[in-house]
C-alpha cells in the first residue's frame, strides 16, 4: 500500500485543525486549516516524504504485509508522515512470549518500539526518542498468521501520567485469499 491522499481532522478543542495530504510519485502537497505556524525545524523534505506513508496506511501495511521467511520479525522502521511531522518507528525484536488475549493465545513476537523524530517537530522536541508521555519503549506483541503476516494482538505502554495502558485485540479473523486459476 502507498499513500495517495490522507485527511486528518483533529478536534482537540484548541486548533481543531484539518490536514489534507497528497503524495504522488515525485512530490507531495499539504494544506492545513488553520494553517500551521511553521513546519518544524527542520521541515520534512520531498525526498524524505516520498519514503513514507500516512500513519493509517503505514500501520495497516505493517500489520498485513507478509514478511519473507527469515526476515526480521518486527520489521521496520515504520516511516510516518502526517502532513507536518515525519517520524520513524524503530522496532526491536525482544523474542517470543506466550500471551493470552481474548482474540488469540500462543507464542507471539514481542517488539519494542522507539520513535525517531526526523523532521517537522519543534527544535527542542526533536531529540526525544520515546513516544510522548511514555516511559520506556512501547511494547507490541505480534501473532503470526499462516500466510507469513503478523498481526498486532496486544500493545502496552507505561505512561507518565496514568500508569500502564494496554490495548488488546478482542477478535481476530483470518481468511486466506482465494485465487482462481
Amino acid at each position: 500500500l502507498k499513500t495517495y491522499n490522507y485527511v486528518s481532522q483533529n478536534r482537540d478543542g484548541k486548533k481543531n485543525r484539518r490536514v489534507n495530504l497528497t503524495i504522488t510519485d515525485d512530490d507531495f502537497s499539504m494544506t492545513a486549516n488553520p494553517v500551521f505556524g511553521n513546519l518544524g525545524e527542520p521541515p520534512a523534505t520531498v525526498e524524505q516524504v516520498l519514503k513514507t506513508n500516512d500513519p493509517i496506511t503505514a500501520l495497516i501495511t505493517f500489520a498485513l504485509e507478509p514478511r519473507a521467511p527469515g526476515a526480521v520479525p518486527c520489521g521496520g522502521p515504520i516511516r510516518l508522515f502526517d502532513g507536518r511531522q515525519l517520524t520513524y518507528l524503530h522496532l526491536e525484536n525482544a523474542g517470543t512470549k506466550q500471551i493470552d488475549v481474548k482474540a488469540w493465545s500462543g507464542e507471539a513476537i514481542e517488539c519494542h518500539i522507539t520513535m525517531e523524530k526526523v523532521a517537522g517537530y519543534k527544535k527542542d522536541k526533536s531529540d526525544n526518542d520515546n513516544l510522548s508521555g511514555i516511559d520506556g519503549p512501547l511494547r507490541m506483541w505480534l501473532a503470526p498468521l499462516p500466510n507469513g503476516a503478523t498481526v498486532p494482538v496486544k500493545i502496552q505502554a507505561d505512561t507518565d501520567k496514568i500508569g500502564k495502558v494496554t490495548l488488546q485485540a478482542s477478535k481476530l479473523y483470518f481468511e486466506p485469499v482465494v485465487t482462481s486459476e
